[in-house]
């Protein structure tokens, strides 16, 4: 009996071995040729013999980062080396791979020079080298640490570049989904020019043909490509998965129910803002327990009723009515007053909190896109001069500086 056991036991440790060594070469099967097709891709012999490797500068779960030297200009890059057997084994390879292709499609699809360059990619059996532009001021997070909050002025040249990028990339079908100071890297310890990293959260569109969006134009000045209409030819750039982090994750994402509409790319516009918010005061405004709800529940409004004591009203009468879009004007009130608390926030100019405000608009139909959001007031080139010669605006505005573009206005906020 032990010994007809044993058997059983060793046929059935026997098949596991066989389905585990062929769901192996499945993988490895997949993960062959992951660079075809991209117009970067260069053989491995072409790659080794201009290229040299050097020491390592981080480390990651599936890869290791080090420093290149080209032999032909000793110009300097990075290559990201990842080991295709460690991506196989993981227990989601199927999904890691998945991601790590569309983070290449997006990448050699978006040449743009405030988006870190992938220069190459070359692969062995065994391994995936991926040739990119090294950013030699670090991330933006460390300024901010080491800063603390930035002038206005400052904030404005980092958030123009940051929006031109979302610009472009949603004119193309693509979304973001993970922007934070820590993908945004400083292309020198002295420069404010910036470059928009790490892709793995990319979602593109369905509607995008891989080889027609490679050769899609590019024009030096991206805001002015009306990405609006772009966008348009792109009606289902929507996505469903819960992802990003949660600092900078926008409320449709964060409050996600299965039952819920797919998003777009107003997530994109949202973390942009969490980050406008972070470079003028030096912090978040809230962790992911306190991210906005994009549809507060009755009870929620009815506390705010209660705190700004409106009167009551029964239900469906007008009264009611009145007394909900009152509640909602009211919350936006509530909402303004604990997103720039005066310790913080009451050096600020008013035109800056109305830019934040707007882009951290809880209604993401109601959101400017980020086209829209160059355009609001603090981003024109007569607020930044105005700031520059140390103005605090709204009142230099109404002296003849400029149009008075104070105040939150509607369609932030909650959406009664």
């Amino acid at each position: 009996m032990e010994a007809r056991q044993l058997a059983l036991a060793l046929a059935a440790e026997d098949a596991r071995r066989q389905a585990l060594k062929a769901e192996m070469d499945q993988h490895e099967g997949a993960l062959s040729n992951i660079t075809e097709g991209l117009p970067q891709s260069i053989p491995l012999a072409e790659f080794e013999a201009e290229y040299e490797i050097g020491d390592e500068l981080g480390r990651g779960a599936f890869s290791v980062v080090r420093r290149v030297v080209s032999r032909t200009n000793r110009s300097e890059w990075a290559v990201k080396v990842m080991h295709k057997s460690m991506l196989a084994m993981h227990r989601t390879s199927e999904h890691q791979l998945r991601r790590l292709k569309d983070e290449l499609r997006a990448l050699s699809t978006l040449q743009h020079p405030n988006v870190i360059l992938l220069k190459h990619t070359s692969e062995s059996e065994s391994e995936l080298f991926l040739l990119m532009e090294v950013a030699h001021g670090g991330e933006l997070f460390d300024r901010i640490v080491s800063r603390g909050q930035f002038s206005e002025p400052e904030a404005i040249g980092v958030m123009k570049q940051i929006l031109d990028v979302l610009c472009f990339m949603h004119g193309r079908g693509i979304i973001h989904r993970d922007i934070k100071p820590e993908n945004i890297l400083l292309t020198s310890d002295q420069s404010w020019d910036v470059k928009v990293s790490d892709f793995g959260l990319v979602k593109i569109s369905d509607e995008v043909d891989p080889s027609s969006a490679l050769s899609l134009p590019n024009t030096p000045d991206f805001s002015a490509m009306g990405p609006d209409s772009l966008i348009g030819q792109f009606s289902r750039l929507r996505a469903t998965t819960v992802c990003g982090s949660s600092y900078y994750m926008a409320p449709e994402v964060a409050w996600r129910r299965p039952s819920d509409e797919s998003y777009g790319a107003a997530v994109d516009v949202w973390s942009a803002g969490i980050v406008l918010y972070i470079l003028l005061c030096g912090r978040p405004p809230w962790d992911q327990s306190h991210i906005p709800h994009p549809q507060p529940s009755q009870a929620l409004l009815q506390d705010i009723a209660a705190t700004i004591k409106l009167p009551a009203a029964s239900a469906g009468s007008a009264a009611s009515a009145r007394s909900a879009a009152s509640v909602g004007s009211a919350g936006c009130a509530a909402y303004e007053a604990s997103l720039f608390p005066e310790e913080t926030w009451g050096t600020v100019s008013a035109e800056a909190k109305a830019a934040v405000a707007k882009l951290l608009t809880v209604d993401p139909t109601v959101r400017p896109t980020a086209s829209a959001a160059l355009q609001l007031e603090w981003f024109t080139p007569t607020t930044e001069e105005c700031l520059k010669r140390g103005s605090r605006l709204s009142a230099s505005y109404q002296a003849g500086c400029g149009r008075d573009g104070g105040g939150l206005g509607p369609g932030w906020g909650w959406i009664v």
